[in-house]
């Protein structure tokens, strides 16, 4: 496992990249907030957009904490 990490970093330095290259992204979709609400309907539009969003992210962020217990489980053995 260290030899692997020790390649892996002199991967890193020698060409050039770091951990921040590799940083993961989400696809969620950020909802917009009108100015203004002029109807219910928007409100609720609004508010399951909303709802959606935070959904998404907090999946996101789930699939990260899930690869990192891998990672973890995989680096320790």
């Amino acid at each position: 496992m260290k030899k692997f990490l020790a390649i892996l970093v002199l991967l890193f330095l020698h060409t050039g990249l770091s951990a921040d290259t590799f940083t993961p992204s989400h696809y969620c979709t950020k909802p917009s907030k009108p100015y203004e609400f002029t109807d219910q309907w928007q409100v609720n539009n609004y508010n399951n957009e909303v709802q959606r969003y935070k959904n998404c992210i907090v999946d996101f962020a789930n699939e990260q904490n899930d690869a990192i217990e891998e990672w973890n489980r995989f680096a320790n053995y």
